[in-house]
């Protein structure tokens, strides 16, 4: 089994990134367009688009929403990409979960072996449910 310490870091790590994300998208003023304020932070305009040859792909917007989000303008971030605010939710899950593994460190991997792959999956069934809000207009 994995060690607690070695589990206690993996989640302090996980805390100190959804931490700076949470920090960035509260400090970083979102474009009034809609998508493209990632690119405040130096990071290119979207692969997938460039890739695919599309106006935009289901993620396009996400950063924007959430910083709407992480400003209390849900309605404004629901508009900009409808998915964002489970994106929230979880990232916040996620770290009081991380939290709760810092403050009593059990081994919980078990549980996490189960947890990760539903998240995951959740994430791109949104993902998909997006495509067709965002990409086929």
């Amino acid at each position: 089994p994995i060690s607690s310490t070695w589990n206690r870091t993996l989640h302090l790590s996980i805390i100190i990134v959804i931490s700076v994300v949470l920090l960035f998208t509260w400090y970083i003023e979102p474009y009034p367009e809609g998508k493209g304020t990632h690119e405040k932070l130096g990071l290119p305009s979207c692969i997938i688009c460039k890739l695919f040859g599309i106006q935009s792909c289901p993620s396009c917007g996400l950063t924007t929403a959430m910083c709407y989000l992480a400003k209390g303008k849900v309605s404004k971030a629901i508009e900009v990409h409808p998915a964002s605010p489970f994106v929230f939710v979880v990232l916040l899950t996620i770290l009081g979960y991380s939290i709760f593994i810092i403050i009593f460190p059990l081994n919980w991997l078990h549980y996490e072996l189960i947890v990760v792959p539903s998240v995951c999956s959740a994430f791109f069934f949104i993902w998909l449910l997006a495509l067709g809000t965002c990409c086929v207009k």
